[in-house]
């Protein structure tokens, strides 16, 4: 049975995610899941301090990791994010093995020393999967143009399964406190509190509406959160926008919103989309380049970075709520973007690929 080593940042983050779906459904392959930081019992943690993944210390690290590992000698080394690329180029050298690089967003590879890391993996055999054409381009654009050996296998998720393990709207609310009294309408925010996921604009619109007939919820944690805590007591209701800090497994508390806004001002492909989707919950985005591939034309999708028209996006959705129709839209959104991101597709795409560069 072939081997893949797979080396990821940290176990639980959303790169970390698209990894273990790989490993869990390609049985014909040994998967090796190895975290450069904290990882899972039964897969190897690395626990690297973070100046061992940087400037010449990656070399050290990359000879150690080689010493420790070169016994189950993989077939093929898949890395995830440019953390990993280094360490797995170096490791795909000392080897002699394939390197496939997944990129999962955009500004990695804005650096010209990351530029010229990857264009060298790539004229030395290895391949880039890109986890939508957005990224892609991105890719083609930092290379200077069409490059062979770069892909797109767009990410996906077992919709099925992931819906069987979310949690009732009912059970969901009891889980976050008590949301949501009767005819009251929760609108929700799930992931980083930073400036590139847009945090601060889904706080500002909670605070210009203030609806009372609307409960806000932020599932997530980050660098801003002791300042948007602050402008919510300075400015607004306390009681109406609700932190409630780090949740694992958010993606089973989803269904607890009526609607999930996305105002990130730049992704790859995120999960917590196709999350939503599992929940059949609408979803509000900022027009930016992989929400439009993924979710076409529209009419939840509004410029990013304008406040103006985030708010009257989320007034229109709760009109929307009010007339019983906003749970017919999550529906229309959920059964469009199944069918174009199929778990299957996403599976095959990576068995066809690894097979291809097996000895």
């Amino acid at each position: 049975m072939p081997k893949v080593l797979q080396l990821m940042v940290q176990a639980g983050e959303s790169t970390a995610k698209v990894g273990d779906l790989i490993a869990s459904e390609l049985k014909d392959f040994q998967f090796i899941n190895c975290y450069l930081h904290a990882g899972r019992q039964g897969e190897v943690s690395l626990n690297l301090p973070s100046f061992l993944v940087s400037g010449v210390f990656r070399y050290l690290a990359a000879l150690w990791i080689y010493l420790r590992l070169r016994h189950l000698m993989p077939e093929v080394i898949l890395v995830h994010r440019f953390k990993c690329l280094h360490l797995g180029y170096l490791l795909s050298l000392l080897m002699r093995r394939s390197l496939i690089v997944v990129v999962h967003g955009v500004g990695d590879y804005d650096r010209g020393y990351r530029r010229r890391l990857l264009a060298r993996a790539l004229r030395r055999g290895g391949r880039v999967v890109c986890v939508s054409e957005y990224v892609r381009d991105y890719i083609y654009s930092v290379l200077g143009g069409s490059v062979e050996h770069v892909s797109v296998i767009p990410n996906s998720i077992d919709f099925a399964k992931v819906e069987k393990q979310c949690l009732s709207r009912f059970a969901a609310r009891e889980q976050l406190g008590g949301l949501g009294a009767e005819g009251q309408m929760v609108i929700g925010f799930v992931g980083r509190l930073a400036s590139v996921k847009g945090a601060p604009d889904f706080v500002e619109a909670a605070l210009r509406l203030n609806a009372s007939n609307v409960q806000f919820v932020i599932m997530g944690d980050g660098p801003l959160r002791p300042e948007l805590e602050a402008l919510v007591r300075d400015k607004g209701n306390p009681g109406n926008v609700r932190f409630c800090g780090f949740v694992r497994d958010a993606f089973t508390l989803v269904g607890a919103l009526d609607l999930l806004v996305m105002p990130s001002r730049s992704e790859g492909f995120p999960l917590a989309l196709l999350e939503a989707v599992a929940s059949e919950v609408p979803v509000v985005a900022s027009d930016i380049a992989v929400f439009r591939e993924i979710l076409g034309d529209s009419p939840f999708l509004y410029k990013a970075g304008d406040l103006e028209a985030l708010v009257s996006r989320l007034e229109a959705c709760i009109g929307l709520f009010h007339e019983q129709s906003l749970a017919d839209a999550g529906l229309n959104i959920a059964t469009q973007i199944k069918a174009d991101y199929p778990y299957a597709g996403f599976i095959a795409g990576y068995e066809k690929l690894i097979r291809s560069v097996c000895r």
